[in-house]
């Protein structure tokens, strides 16, 4: 790495996520600024950050039952006839 030492790099403070994200609360930011952490003893793990404070303020996240589906031929879930792949499901091609 014979350009290494022609780099000076010095150390930013991070970005105030307040300023970057003005309509998030401050829930929202706590736990976004922990997650983001570069620090990975700092960081929070998945358990840390599903007891967070943000899952049990209101308004409460959406129950996955309650979720929208994505729409049928979007991309997201297959319509009927895809199922079997093209030509049919009959083997040939």
């Amino acid at each position: 790495m014979p350009d290494y030492p022609r780099y000076n790099i010095t150390p930013q403070p991070p970005p105030e996520l307040g300023r970057l994200l003005p309509s998030f609360r401050p829930d929202e930011l706590d736990l976004l600024k922990k997650l983001l952490s570069l620090d990975p003893n700092a960081r929070l793990t998945a358990e840390e950050a599903l007891d967070h404070d943000y899952f049990r303020v209101e308004p409460r996240a959406t129950p996955p039952s309650q979720l929208p589906l994505p729409l049928e031929g979007k991309g997201g879930v297959k319509e009927e006839e895809d199922e079997e792949g093209i030509g049919g499901g009959d083997g040939e091609g």
